[in-house]
């Protein structure tokens, strides 16, 4: 039993350090965003990443799902920071579970 529950506080911890590093990156982009905002004309909307404008969140040319959504919530949708971040760990957790199965997959074939 006593295994178990150092395994169950590793795994919480860990579960936390990750929180605590995808809110970390959250906070990061939209600091940069905000200084892209400030240096265009103030509001960004998805209509003018659909279009085609030219749009940089810190170096880069695409806008990552991150970007999007943080863009999304500048342009006046109900979405907070902790909403935000309960997409990306969504997101993290799909990505990863297709990692696996695809693995699993490999495996059995080889």
């Amino acid at each position: 039993m006593a295994g178990f529950n150092k395994a169950n506080a590793q795994l919480t911890e860990g579960v936390q350090r990750v929180c605590v590093y995808y809110l970390q990156i959250i906070q990061e982009r939209n600091s940069e965003l905000e200084r892209s905002l400030q240096s265009s004309s103030g509001k960004v909307t998805m209509e003018d990443i659909n279009s085609g404008k030219p749009f940089l969140i810190g170096k880069q040319k695409r806008l990552a799902f991150l970007d999007m959504l943080l863009v999304t919530a500048k342009s006046g949708a109900d979405l907070s920071l902790d909403g935000i971040q309960e997409e990306v760990d969504t997101f993290m957790f799909e990505v990863s579970l297709l990692d696996f199965f695809i693995y699993l997959l490999l495996s059995l074939c080889f």
